[in-house]
């Protein structure tokens, strides 16, 4: 890579990505609001027959948001996993609202576990809570991403890496 500039060189490689995305669980969820200004909060998701899975109370703000435009955007970072550092992964794309019994039933127990891996008393807990009235399941499914990997940017260059990048 000549060119600092140009990032293409660093993009994730398709089976790290695919592990970022499966074992990370927490992401920043966008969306624009109803004055155009866009708007983010982190949210626990899983990763799901390439789409995201997320859920909220269907009052929250994001939701009347997203049946307007339809759309929603995801960073994740690999920051907090066994990747390390350095690892993100942006996505942008429609999102639709689901209220129906089926889906809840199955994403919330999924969901659960994945925020709570280590411990079925934890996921168990963890479901009861989300198991309200009122709630909704988005699914983001992506149709643009931007990939980005600085193992290898810092490879170019390991005389600028922060210590232990490499």
């Amino acid at each position: 890579m000549t060119d600092s500039e140009n990032l293409e060189e660093c993009w994730l490689d398709d089976e790290v990505r695919e592990e970022l995305l499966r074992v990370q669980n927490e992401c920043i969820f966008m969306w624009v609001n109803n004055a155009g200004q866009p708007f983010g909060v982190t949210m626990s998701y899983i990763w799901r027959d390439g789409s995201f899975w997320l859920t909220c109370a269907k009052a929250r703000k994001r939701v009347p948001a997203i049946e307007k435009t339809a759309y929603a955007a995801i960073t994740i970072t690999s920051k907090g996993t066994e990747l390390g550092t350095g690892k993100t992964a942006s996505y942008r794309g429609p999102c639709s609202i689901h209220e129906d019994e089926a889906t809840l039933k199955w994403m919330l127990p999924e969901l659960a576990t994945a925020v709570r891996p280590e411990s079925e008393e934890g996921a168990k807990a963890f479901l009861e809570h989300l198991d309200t009235p009122n709630r909704v399941v988005l699914k983001l499914t992506p149709e643009y991403k931007l990939d980005f990997d600085s193992s290898k940017m810092w490879q170019h260059r390991p005389d600028a890496a922060p210590p232990g990048r490499l």
